[in-house]
């Protein structure tokens, strides 16, 4: 298990997604989508994405809550990169030092487990709270379309 400050990251179980889906709240900062819990489409949703090999989920666990996923997606381990993604579920843990922790964590794991050299994420424009924590834990800002900003972490090897 990976840890730090009461945050840890653990397997990302078909329970821990319904966990998770059961309480996200959508951050209008992210989506203006509106979000209903059904067990049918998280069950879709573990199937699909959670367990897609070329993809590594983990739960991110808040002391013993279930506050989030994370995960790194569009894994190749040739070019030795991948995407890092993160969803926490409600505003009561978020400017809390639980995502970036997460992400510290994660980037931890590329590099350790996964022997990648880069780590891309993005942000929406209106994000500017993911675009601070990114800059913050030295994602350099790589360009941006009418919808997002991207960025790149490289990893010292």
């Amino acid at each position: 298990m990976l840890t730090q400050n009461k945050v840890t990251l653990v397997p990302y179980t078909l329970t821990r997604c319904h966990e998770v889906y059961k309480q996200y709240v959508p951050d209008p900062m992210m989506t203006y989508d509106l979000f209903t819990y059904e067990q049918e489409k998280v069950d879709r949703y573990y199937q699909v994405k959670v367990l897609d090999k070329s993809r590594q989920f983990f739960a991110i666990q808040f002391e013993d809550k279930i506050v989030g996923e994370i995960q790194l997606k569009y894994l190749d381990e040739i070019k030795g990169h991948g995407t890092l993604s993160i969803l926490i579920t409600t505003d009561a843990y978020k400017n809390r030092g639980i995502g970036s922790t997460a992400i510290k964590l994660m980037l931890n794991y590329a590099s350790e487990s996964l022997n990648l050299t880069k780590v891309y994420a993005d942000a929406i424009h209106r994000n500017s709270r993911s675009q601070y924590v990114l800059e913050r834990l030295g994602f350099e800002y790589i360009k941006e379309d009418d919808v997002l900003k991207y960025y790149c972490y490289l990893i010292n090897r």
